[in-house]
């Protein structure tokens, strides 16, 4: 998603500068000021926020369905990665666990049993 200035994002409908400042300001936003001092905002985040812009003459949406599109495949992308994740740290434990001796006779040996553990 292209990252849109403060004034780009209120040109576009999402919501007045001072809107955009103020939820950059209280955490409800995500914004970057890069090395030039300009703060700007992924368009994605815009949507997240404020949902669709809305158009000049305020009868509707001004994006197209490309944007949400775009917005989607991100998330997907996002979400797969995540489950990767997930799936290597399970497999990390599940060597882990396999790999891991029998320090102690088990509770029902220990009790009923009496003996060392195998």
């Amino acid at each position: 998603m292209p990252r849109l200035t403060v004034i780009q994002a209120a040109k576009a409908g999402f919501a007045s500068r001072p809107t955009l400042y103020r939820s950059v300001k209280n955490g409800r936003l995500a914004g970057e000021t890069g090395q030039d001092g300009v703060l700007t905002i992924d368009a994605s985040e815009l949507v997240r926020v404020f949902g669709e812009p809305v158009s000049e003459d305020g009868s509707g949406h001004d994006t197209s369905d490309a944007v949400e599109l775009e917005v989607l495949r991100r998330e997907n992308a996002r979400l797969k990665a995540d489950l990767d994740d997930a799936r290597q740290h399970r497999d990390r434990l599940m060597t882990l666990l396999e790999a891991r001796p029998e320090l102690r006779p088990s509770w029902w040996r220990r009790v009923f049993g009496g003996g060392k553990a195998e």
